[in-house]
């Protein structure tokens, strides 16, 4: 049995400590908050699991075996190196750190210690996530040429807002789309940032380009004031693969084939339709018109999602550490800290104007 410690009682870590219940041989055992009222309310709906006091209380438990961290961002290093210290293994809610030297050190203090440690990123452990991701580096869509993306919905997190908590859209939601894209393209090689600061002094919404030595060219839009489509699509020059909407909780993947011109483009002969006769001419109207009552050539495949979705990352943490390992294969710690590194060089690059 794998003891559960949580840090934290906001409604992700609520959602969080119900998968850990959902995955056999996985139990809460104990929850603190900076309110003990929360930590008391929160044990009401886990059986067997204690309110303590304080967070070192939790972490210094000799019952508990693993922390996950779901206090504010800005915590997050320091709660990681006390739990470190306990020996405990952890995981951590995204983003991992703030700063990649934060990330840095706690991967060697972990490490050295022989503590699994990883990043709470639940959708990059939802099955369509890593099918979508695997397609596309083995070349299910051809030659990989542009990515975009979007994540916003309407938040009132006063967490969210606050610079001081490490707040900001970029850090909440457009990580997502940035550590969802990673495995495939890397570090990119250009950044350009757009970002909206309201009086809350953090970026309340952005978007922000990524371009590649390869060509490639990734576009992302990301707020906290606007409910957005919420999909990532990767276009091929063979074909579309689509997650969502929403991206980061489906069970759906959209293919569509399509073939573009490859080496040196072929001239061709330019029609003028205002030539043909009668209601010809009418044709590409009534050809863009037509198009929604066609059959579409869009292949959704289904893939089974059980549960809130939460449990898929808790089952990945019970098997690397049934297995020894001390971090994930899938969302390694160097992937983590590299996301955290572009997302701040995106805030140290020139804004678009």
């Amino acid at each position: 049995m794998l003891k559960w410690g949580v840090l934290g009682t906001g409604e992700v870590a609520f959602d969080v400590a119900y998968a850990i219940n959902f995955v056999p041989n996985n139990a809460v055992k104990g929850v603190a908050s900076r309110k003990s009222e929360n930590a008391k309310w929160f044990v009401e709906n886990f059986k067997d699991a204690k309110a303590f006091e304080s967070f070192d209380a939790l972490i210094n438990d000799p019952d508990i075996d693993i922390i996950y961290v779901a206090t504010p961002n800005s915590t997050h290093a320091d709660m990681m190196r006390k739990c470190i210290a306990a020996g405990k293994h952890i995981l951590c809610e995204k983003p991992f750190c703030l700063h990649e030297g934060e990330g840095l050190e706690i991967k060697k203090m972990a490490n050295n210690a022989n503590l699994f440690c990883m990043e709470a990123l639940w959708t990059r452990f939802i099955p369509a996530t890593q099918q979508v991701i695997n397609k596309v580096k083995n070349g299910k869509i051809g030659q990989l040429r542009f990515v975009k993306g979007s994540f916003g919905h309407i938040f009132n997190k006063s967490r969210c807002f606050d610079k001081d908590l490490g707040g900001g859209v970029l850090f909440d939601l457009g990580m997502y789309l940035i550590s969802l894209s990673y495995p495939i393209l890397g570090m990119p090689d250009d950044y350009k940032f757009a970002p909206s600061y309201g009086s809350s002094k953090v970026d309340e919404q952005a978007s922000f380009t990524f371009s590649y030595k390869s060509g490639i060219i990734a576009s992302f839009q990301c707020s906290f004031l606007n409910d957005l489509e919420n999909t990532l699509e990767f276009y091929g020059d063979s074909g579309i693969l689509k997650l969502g909407p929403p991206f980061y909780r489906t069970s759906q993947i959209s293919f569509d084939a399509q073939h573009s011109p490859t080496g040196e483009h072929q001239k061709e002969k330019r029609k003028n339709p205002y030539g043909y006769p009668g209601p010809m001419r009418q044709a590409p109207y009534f050809k863009e018109r037509l198009k929604p009552l066609l059959p579409s050539k869009t292949k959704v495949s289904n893939v089974p999602f059980k549960g809130n979705g939460y449990h898929y990352e808790i089952e990945e943490v019970y098997n690397c550490i049934q297995s020894g390992k001390i971090e994930s294969d899938i969302l390694p710690l160097d992937q983590s800290i590299k996301v955290v590194e572009i997302m701040n060089k995106l805030y140290k690059s020139e804004p678009v104007v």
